[in-house]
């Protein structure tokens, strides 16, 4: 079966920094493999704690700054 990538929509700055975010946030995670790096992120955000949320804080509070 052949893969298809969709490339047809549109997608807000703020999510792809989000995304891109979180990506570095796991790989710097330690853990087992990616699925479990990447549950354990997802529930400290939603928890308010994680690196995620201090990128997220650090990068609006350099914005306010400009």
């Amino acid at each position: 079966m052949e893969e298809v990538f969709c490339t047809n929509f549109m997608v807000k700055p703020s999510t792809i920094v989000s995304i891109l975010a979180v990506r570095l946030g796991i790989r710097k995670r330690q853990g087992r493999n990616m699925a479990f790096k990447l549950s354990s992120e997802l529930v400290d955000a939603a928890k308010g704690s994680g690196d995620v949320i201090r990128k997220k804080e650090e990068t609006h509070r350099m914005a306010e700054e400009n």
